[in-house]
């Protein structure tokens, strides 16, 4: 019973070692006049257990036997002292967690049967009952009689009749099976059967649901090409600069392709591209596609130490870029460069018609980098059959046709972008592209002009355009598309109801980037308070596994495991990665693999999977992947840095990165001003090395880091970091509290003084964004994040604002551009 209560709590629960506690009575013969003693002897004692899932089924049980044997050595221990012991061993109370939350009873008096068995003839005696009440949230009694009876007994405020039969039912299948063969595997006993197992393992994963056919190796350029002999003069790009036709976009990439298999690029060679956002940079992908190849895209504004570690790892054959970028970065030497920009005369010399197609739907489409827990970045590749099957999906479900309009919001080198690039151009659309960067501002009044249809972004990046907008200029979006984060609806509600006509639609997606991005999808009605992460993508097989590699039951957490076609290669070079990630898949066809999302999920009772959180330290911040990790070995390579730790707080405007650090000299840190003159460079440098977005926000001094009582870092135990206020100066003129309110909007604290810094404060580069589009509405003035950085605090930027001249406002001139359209329009 004991053992069979120690799995179920481990499947359940999703923690390798559980614990429980288990009713022990009796009186000790050892103790003098115990027979004559009145009272109950009875005590409760913790069973921690930890079912191994390699060993058999009755050896495990014999041991669990054997320390049951040793535990009643301490049956008459009151259970308070052995609280306080452990809470000892945790560095705690005692009073911060339970020990157990649900006990196992055993009842072995046969009452019945002792009073039927009595001497005296003129006694009768009736059935005997006993209730039980105690306080523990779930108590499971065995009655021993002629046959075992099983009790559950509950409290109401912790669970529903339903989930408690279901448990029951599970018990008691997960008994028969342990009592069925003492030599199965631990691991093996699974605690789904029958239907239930089929729902979990076909109904709800996906894998009978209809797929989108195969195209029968179709590609995406030709599908392209298709709309360019359809309609070539249509408009197929717009950007700051004008625009492209469907034409001029194929004909360009025809020329670049052939160039591209003239240097012997083909199918599997990764072509590395590092253009800003522009014409050249779609005209770059489609070469490549055309080629034969993969394209690895390279975002100019990482730090040159990431982007050279990618182009030597990623095995680039060529080098599509700019001739203003070519300079100053660091490219290999020999390293064969496009350049895009300069070299036209080279692109001339090559036909403008289509290409013959080459390569296979299992050859790499793109290889994409993200933060690695190694403390290097790893590549992850993505097939072009996957991304095809994600393409078809994509642009059925957000309906995209010959009049969409979808605007670029997200760098070329983020997962969340590549379907964007093509969904527009495969259904006769537009793809428009308001210029390099993040801009709320800039992005809405293009949306406003150009009546953008399609948005795909973050929650984080689209919610200041909900906050800016003040004309209606998101008025002609039908789809959003959110995913990389939870969405707040809180936030998106009142934007909803305040529509005048047609709502848009929102769309919830999900998915890791080694399986060509999303996976799973929910379109959020505008009323539910949650939005769960949602159903299978077609083509894709989702399954919450335990620990054993077993389905759950719904409302049980476990590990998201992705299979079918979306699975991408693996890991670039990274051989041992890709074998413990991309494991065989035990429930599709043979020779497929599963993907180790490494999240946390459980079924609702509908099916609809809902996200929990993580089980490793890999954290989100504003869509983007962390790997924590990777931060800490480049915060422990610093001289001044004894060790490090990073974690992901809350913070104004979504997670931030915090870094907990113990300095090296102690001298270095003796008062606070030391301390805080550290910081800075040392987040410079960091700088260096890492992504923007990747840099810590706020820091911690520590003397030692928290650890745990097996010695590990106890992430638990970090403080969470506090405001670094300063002496409250209060503001003085109208313009400092005008940007005190601003501030204390965007930061979420009540009150600034005139020396407060705003990133002390938990700002970060998207709040500054904000900032600089809120100072460009309310006050018309023009800053860059330069001079936001360079003025930090309230002071400085309330002396910088004052000398600026007043900018033009957006509003007249989106309203103005747009009344230029239609007089050129005719």
């Amino acid at each position: 019973m004991q053992g069979a209560w120690a799995l179920l709590l481990q499947r359940y629960g999703g923690q390798e070692t559980v614990t429980f506690g288990a009713t022990v009575s009796g009186r000790p013969a050892e103790l003098a006049g115990v027979e004559e003693t009145l009272g109950l002897f009875i005590n409760t004692l913790p069973v921690v257990e930890r079912p191994p899932a390699g060993e058999g089924v009755g050896e495990w049980l014999r041991g669990l036997q054997r320390r049951n044997l040793e535990l009643r050595e301490h049956e008459h221990t009151p259970l308070h002292e052995v609280q306080r012991w452990a809470a000892t061993d945790l560095g705690t109370t005692g009073k911060d967690r339970a020990l157990f939350d649900s006990i196992v009873v055993f009842e072995n008096y046969p009452v019945d049967e002792a009073l039927k068995h009595q001497a005296d003839d003129t006694l009768r005696f009736g059935s005997a009952e006993t209730v039980d009440d105690t306080h523990y949230a779930m108590t499971l009694t065995v009655r021993a009689g002629g046959t075992l009876d099983l009790a559950f007994g509950y409290r109401r405020d912790r669970f529903d009749s339903g989930p408690v039969q279901e448990l029951s039912q599970l018990f008691a299948g997960l008994l028969d099976r342990m009592a069925s063969d003492a030599e199965t595997p631990v691991g093996a006993l699974e605690l789904l059967e029958g239907e239930r197992r089929r729902r979990s393992l076909e109904g709800w994963s996906g894998l009978t649901e209809p797929t989108f056919p195969s195209g029968s190796g179709m590609r995406l350029h030709r599908l392209i090409e298709a709309q360019v002999h359809r309609r070539p003069d249509a408009t197929a790009l717009v950007h700051p600069g004008g625009s492209l036709t469907y034409g001029d976009l194929n004909a360009r990439a025809n020329r670049l392709a052939r160039l591209l298999r003239a240097e012997g690029i083909g199918p599997d060679d990764r072509v590395a591209i590092a253009l800003e956002r522009s014409p050249e940079l779609v005209v770059a992908i489609l070469a490549v596609l055309k080629a034969g190849a993969a394209y690895l895209p390279l975002d100019p504004g990482y730090p040159p130490q990431r982007l050279a570690y990618m182009l030597e790892d990623g095995g680039a054959s060529l080098l599509l870029t700019s001739e203003a970028l070519q300079g100053g970065m660091p490219w290999p030497a020999g390293l064969p460069t496009v350049r895009l920009d300069a070299d036209l005369d080279r692109l001339a010399a090559f036909a403008d018609g289509d290409l013959p197609l080459t390569g296979s739907p299992d050859n790499l489409i793109y290889l994409i980098y993200t933060s690695g827990s190694t403390g290097r970045p790893k590549g992850a590749g993505v097939t072009q059959a996957g991304f095809m099957n994600l393409m078809r999906w994509y642009c059925d479900h957000v309906g995209f046709d010959g009049d969409s309009r979808l605007l670029l919001m997200s760098s070329h080198a983020f997962d969340l972008t590549q379907k964007n690039l093509f969904a527009p151009l495969l259904t006769g659309g537009q793809l428009h592209m308001a210029g390099d960067g993040y801009e709320p501002q800039q992005l809405l009044d293009w949306i406003g002009r150009h009546g953008i249809t399609a948005l795909n972004a973050t929650p984080s990046t689209f919610q200041p355009l909900v906050a800016l907008e003040r004309d209606g200029e998101l008025g002609s979006l039908r789809d959003v598309v959110l995913g990389g984060e939870p969405i707040r609806t809180d936030a998106l509600r009142p934007w909803l109801d305040g529509r005048r006509g047609p709502k848009p639609r929102i769309h919830n997606s999900y998915g890791p980037t080694e399986c060509s991005d999303v996976v799973a999808f929910h379109r959020w009605d505008g009323i539910a308070d949650e939005i769960p992460t949602g159903r299978p993508v077609p083509g894709l097989h989702l399954y919450i596994l335990d620990g054993s590699g077993n389905p759950v039951p719904p409302g049980v957490a476990g590990e998201l495991h992705i299979g079918g076609i979306g699975v991408g290669r693996g890991y670039h070079r990274q051989p041992g990665l890709t074998a413990d990630r991309f494991v065989p898949d035990p429930f599709g066809e043979p020779g497929g693999r599963l993907y180790r999302s490494g999240d946390l999920a459980r079924h609702r009772d509908d099916g609809v999977i809902e996200y929990l959180g993580r089980i490793d330290q890999q954290v989100k911040i504003r869509g983007l992947r962390i790997e924590l990790g990777e931060i800490e070995e480049a915060l422990r390579a610093e001289p001044a840095v004894r060790e490090a730790a990073v974690a992901a707080v809350a913070g104004p405007g979504g997670g931030q990165l915090c870094a907990y650090i113990v300095p090296a000299a102690e001298d270095d840190w003796q008062n606070g001003r030391q301390g805080d003159a550290l910081w800075p460079p040392l987040r410079r440098r960091l700088g260096e090395r890492l992504p923007d977005h990747m840099v810590p926000t706020l820091w911690v001094r520590l003397d030692r880091l928290p650890l745990t009582p097996s010695g590990k870092l106890d992430r638990r135990a970090l403080p969470q970091p506090e405001l670094r206020q300063r002496t409250h100066v209060p503001p003085s003129t109208d313009l400092e509290r005008r940007l005190a309110t601003l501030w204390e909007d965007l930061l979420r604290v009540e009150r600034v003084g005139l020396d407060d810094d705003f990133f002390e404060l938990g700002g970060h580069s998207l709040l500054a964004v904000q900032l600089i589009a809120r100072l460009r509405r309310d006050f018309g003035v023009a800053l860059s994040p330069g001079q936001i950085f360079g003025n930090a605090t309230l002071r400085a930027l309330a002396a910088h604002v004052g000398e600026r001249p007043a900018a033009p406002d957006p509003g007249k001139l989106s309203r103005m551009s747009a009344l230029m359209d239609m007089l050129e329009a005719g």
